[in-house]
C-alpha cells in the first residue's frame, strides 16, 4: 500500500579474506591459493591491528613466533612470508616496509646412528 520498501540488498564491500580468496584464485593455481588464503587468515587473526595498520615489525613478529614458538620447518615458514608479501603486493596494494631481523626456522638436524 503507502509503505514502498525496497527489498534488494545494500551492495557491500567484499571481506579482505574474500578479496584475497577471489584474487588467489586468479592469480595462483588453486593449491597455492588454498595454502595462502590460510596462512593470510592465520596472520590477521593473530594481530590485534587490521592488516592495512600494520607493517613489517607485525610480519616480522608473526614468522619469528612460527619459528620459535611453533616449530615450523623453513619450506612452511617460507609460505606463511610469501603469503603476507601477496596480501600486501597483490590484495592490499601497498608496500610492506623491511621487517627488520626475523628469527628463522632451522632445518631439523639428522643425527647419525650407528650400529654396534
Amino acid at each position: 500500500m503507502g509503505n514502498d520498501i525496497s527489498h534488494e540488498q545494500p551492495t557491500r564491500k567484499p571481506k579482505l579474506l574474500e578479496q584475497v580468496r577471489e584474487l588467489a584464485g586468479q592469480i595462483l593455481l588453486p593449491p597455492h591459493g588454498r595454502g595462502y588464503s590460510g596462512w593470510i587468515r592465520r596472520f590477521i587473526l593473530s594481530q590485534q591491528t587490521p592488516p592495512r595498520e600494520m607493517g613489517g615489525v607485525e610480519v616480522a613478529r608473526f614468522l619469528s613466533h612460527l619459528a620459535a614458538v611453533q616449530d615450523v620447518s623453513p619450506s612452511t615458514q617460507n609460505q606463511a612470508f610469501s603469503a603476507i608479501l601477496f596480501l600486501y603486493r597483490d590484495a592490499l596494494r601497498k608496500p610492506l616496509d623491511d621487517p627488520g631481523p626475523v628469527k628463522r626456522a632451522q632445518r631439523e638436524r639428522k643425527v647419525p646412528v650407528m650400529a654396534h
